[in-house]
C-alpha cells in the first residue's frame, strides 16, 4: 500500500482543499513510494508563513536546547 503524505502546518496534519495527489518516487528504482496531497497556494503560503514564525524562535533556542531536541 502506498503511503498518503497530507500535510503538516503549525503542529497539526492539516486536510488538502482538492483530492489530486503527486507521486513522489524512488530514484534509482523509479517506484513509487508514496503520494504527496497537491493543494491550492494558499495553502503553501499558510505553510511557509508557519516556517518562518517557527525559524524566528529556533534561530534564539540555545544550541544545548537544539541537541535535546535532537536525542
Amino acid at each position: 500500500m502506498t503511503q498518503i503524505i497530507e500535510h503538516f502546518i503549525d503542529g497539526k496534519r492539516v486536510q488538502a482543499a482538492s483530492d489530486s495527489r503527486c507521486n513522489v518516487l524512488n530514484p534509482a528504482t523509479k517506484e513509487v513510494i508514496a503520494e504527496i496531497m497537491m493543494d491550492e497556494v494558499s495553502a503553501s503560503a499558510k505553510a511557509v508563513e508557519s516556517s518562518r514564525c517557527a525559524f524566528l524562535g529556533w534561530s534564539e533556542t540555545p544550541v544545548g536546547e537544539k541537541i535535546f531536541v535532537f536525542k
